[in-house]
This record gives C-alpha cells, structure tokens and sequence, in this order.
C-alpha cells in the first residue's frame, strides 16, 4: 500500500501521519497494508508520542501492532511504557 509508505516520508512530529498510520495498523485492512503501516510508524515515531501510541495500540490483537510495542518497549524506559500501557486515556 503506497499510502502507508507515503506517509512514512512524512515528518515525525506530524500527528494526522501518526494517528492515521496508527489507525491502519489497528484495522482490519489486509496484512501487506497493516505491516507496511507498522514499518514506516516504526521510522517517524518519536520518543515524545511512543505512550500515545503504546496506549492506542496495546489492545490490538494484529501481529503488526505487537510489532510496533515491541519497538516502543525497546526505545522507553520500563516506567515510561508501564505508565503508557496502563493509562486510561
């Protein structure tokens, strides 16, 4: 999906690419679309919006928002994505 990589090359701190790449990986869409979406989030996220998405993404059941977690758990300290996994936003 062209759309997904698209958004990828857009700047990291551009919340509609983030929330829509987000939105992606969190539908029901095909697989290709989903893990092209979990790449190029994975490129653009920023340390400052990882507890949003974590939060968003943490009752996903697909393989491509583990895939994501994963990322964020690397790149967070142990608080920072305990606190994101457990918030009630």
């Amino acid at each position: 999906m062209l759309a997904a990589e698209s958004l990828g090359k857009i700047d990291s701190e551009n919340p509609v690419a983030i929330a829509t790449l987000v939105e992606l990986i969190d539908s029901d869409t095909d697989g290709l679309a989903r893990f092209q979406a979990a790449d190029s989030l994975e490129k653009i996220l920023t340390k400052s919006l990882m507890p949003k998405v974590v939060n968003i993404l943490k009752n996903t059941k697909h393989e491509e928002a583990v895939k994501v977690l994963w990322h964020c758990a690397q790149n967070l300290s142990y608080p920072e994505f305990y606190s994101a996994w457990h918030s009630q936003e």
